[in-house]
């Protein structure tokens, strides 16, 4: 009976975040700016399963004493418990109701659940943020209308918990393997709860983004859900951003400019002096659609020569043969959201998760969305997963990316882990492209990633190369997804050089994937990505005489000098690989690689390139060069938390 009447808290508490939902919804149609009524249904469906999954945590306590007092009815837990549910009940439906009405205010303000911002008061002065609150928002107000609502649900409550039908109490008088049979019953539903679904895979916040609207993916998650996950999810980012501000010093941090670049630079302004201008290495004619592809896990190893006869990447590697590939490059971290959101942002990898960064929720003129859009490009961001992965989708949208394109609006994402098929991404990107107005497109693709559930039997992926150099069934199963992602980027390339007039091609790998063919692999093969630079129109123009040297950090500038006339005005922590006289060095989170070789920054030490005789470097060159990376780190830990001034008093206050 005790475990019956319990689940009635439930009944009341699930309630409260759909009306809010709804709530929001209508009040962003009426009040706010209108909204269409697509998605609906998916937004509520999806709702519910959030708030089962956080109701049935907050009731669990009242979920789990029931079923000891199912055996044991009487005594003293038998007697007090009913009291201590009820005002756990009554507590629950107080804070719930407040929280929501805390919620609404808060959505008016910032078009978004609880979100980064809520941090800031772990952090800042306490006292001056309730005073804010208190002078700039209706508290009193706000008070009493919860306390109206939380009375009127407490009622209902009361109601509902007194009630009692025979069913229940036959239920309560069964022998001991009837009440054995219900409580297995009730374990495995209150586990479907708790999880949120009855797949394999669990729901996640990132499941947020799944109606195909960006408004609406908001309404997915209840306050409750995303105070959760930003406290316990999203702390040890905020903290991170504290320590590395206490380890910032402005005077150090002028002195990195200076080595940089010479002691004649006003380092009072990281954006004066990261300031360019294009110098002519336009191609000719002007790209009309740039692709930037970032490719999930892309390794270097699949297209070295001795890897050659696997046949994983040889579509790709024949594109490459005829435009432009770097294979001494690195990528700017060894994490997804961290390699991407430094080439949206175009910053240097600081360690910091930029894609979270208050300073970075705007367009800053580094973005490279900005830049292209002021060459005139339509900026188009897609990604095949869900975009409220790592914020990813706000994140775009706010730096310069006029249209953000997720998995939801491509294809059937429910269940999956990552996103849609490859093969459904870059067809959805051919079918939105207008050929008669220039684009400039980044693409994230997630196919080639565990726990790899592409059915590669489906796509017609081979295996009688993979089987010839391992008979391990988990390697197989990888390596036919790499011959699959990278099938379809070169596929993709086909289709959109016949679609569309001057394309511009741009590939590289997020980073390494972290699996190879071999268990022990040499250091360079687990830290390079290969950059493919490609235009059937561009040919002649992209052969270089000397072997370019990089990372990400050098994308952004390099398309935007192949794209923009003689003079343009832009911002970059990178270089462009195509001049020479560039220093022929690329940075990334732990390496730097040359020409002929590449230094690992856990021991200084210089490892060798395959096919490259290993260069002769004294140790003050491989010091200067660890020092450089570090300097660059140094302004982009500078600019993101403090912003382009370079003054001692920022960081005090």
């Amino acid at each position: 009976m005790e475990a019956a009447n319990s689940f009635k808290l439930f009944v009341i508490l699930a309630p409260i975040f759909t009306c809010l939902r709804a709530a929001l919804f209508f009040a962003h149609i009426y009040l706010w700016q209108n909204r269409e009524f697509s998605g609906l249904w998916t937004l509520f469906r999806h709702g519910f399963l959030f708030d089962l999954k956080i109701v049935s945590a907050i009731t669990l306590p009242i979920f789990i004493l029931p079923l000891l007092i199912f055996f044991w009815h009487e005594g003293y837990l038998g007697k007090f418990w009913p009291i201590c549910r009820r005002i756990y009940g009554y507590v629950l439906i107080t804070l719930t109701v407040l929280l929501s009405v805390i919620d609404f205010v808060y959505f008016e303000e910032y078009n978004d659940q609880f979100n980064w911002w809520v941090l800031n008061f772990l952090f800042d002065d306490k006292i001056a943020i309730f005073r804010t609150i208190w002078i700039d928002y209706p508290v009193i107000k706000m008070a009493l209308i919860a306390g109206f609502i939380s009375g009127i649900f407490c009622y209902l409550y009361i109601r509902l918990d007194r009630c009692e039908c025979s069913c229940l109490r036959t239920l309560c008088s069964v022998n001991g393997c009837g009440k054995l049979a219900m409580a297995i019953v009730f374990i495995i539903g209150f586990v479907f709860a708790l999880r949120g679904t009855c797949t394999r895979r669990p729901l996640q916040v990132l499941d947020a983004a799944i109606t195909g609207d960006v408004f609406l993916n908001k309404l997915v998650i209840n306050p409750a859900y995303a105070l959760y996950h930003l406290l316990f999810r999203n702390y040890d980012r905020k903290n991170l951003a504290e320590l590395i501000k206490k380890g910032l010093d402005a005077e150090h941090v002028k002195k990195s400019m200076k080595f940089l670049f010479g002691d004649k630079i006003d380092t009072n302004s990281i954006d004066a002096v990261l300031e360019r201008q294009t110098s002519g290495f336009q191609l000719n004619p002007k790209p009309k659609h740039v692709f930037m592809v970032v490719a999930e896990s892309m390794d270097i190893w699949p297209f070295l020569d001795k890897y050659k006869h696997i046949d994983l990447v040889n579509d790709l590697r024949s594109i490459a043969e005829n435009g432009l590939f770097a294979r001494t490059f690195l990528p700017a971290a060894d994490m997804t959201v961290h390699a991407v959101s430094s080439q949206i942002c175009n910053f240097q990898y600081s360690g910091l998760y930029t894609n979270h960064m208050p300073e970075c929720q705007k367009e800053l003129p580094y973005s490279v969305g900005s830049a292209f859009s002021r060459l005139g490009y339509e900026t188009n961001f897609f990604y095949g997963g869900y975009m409220s992965w790592q914020n990813i989708g706000n994140f775009a949208a706010s730096n310069g990316f006029k249209h953000v394109y997720g998995g939801d609006v491509m294809g059937e994402l429910t269940g999956h882990e990552w996103g849609i098929d490859d093969d459904g991404l870059f067809n959805f990107v051919i079918k939105k492209i207008n050929n008669d107005t220039p684009s400039f497109n980044l693409i994230l693709n997630t196919s080639n990633h565990p726990p790899y559930e592409v059915d590669m039997d489906s796509k017609g992926v081979p295996r009688k190369a993979v089987m010839g150099v391992t008979t391990d069934n988990k390697k197989i199963k990888q390596l036919r997804h790499v011959w699959y992602a990278n099938n379809c980027i070169a596929n993709f390339i086909k289709k959109a050089d016949e679609s569309f007039d001057n394309c511009l091609f741009i590939i590289t790998g997020d980073h390494f994937s972290r699996r190879h063919l071999y268990d022990l692999s040499p250091f360079y093969e687990k830290s390079c990505v290969p950059l493919i630079i490609y235009g059937k129109n561009y040919l002649s123009q992209l052969k270089l005489d000397f072997s370019p040297v990089g990372s990400h950090v050098d994308i952004p500038p390099t398309m935007i000098e192949l794209c923009a006339d003689s003079g343009f005005a832009y911002y970059a922590f990178g270089k462009n690989i195509f001049n020479k006289n560039s220093i022929g060095e690329g940075y990334g989170a732990d390496a730097v690689v040359f020409s002929d070789g590449i230094c690992s920054l856990n021991d200084g030490s210089l490892r060798e390139i395959p096919d490259v005789p290993l260069g002769d470097y004294a140790d003050y060159k491989i010091d200067d060069a660890i020092k450089r990376q570090k300097a660059w780190i140094e302004l982009s830990q500078w600019r993101i938390l403090f912003g382009d001034k370079v003054e001692p008093a920022l960081i005090e206050n």
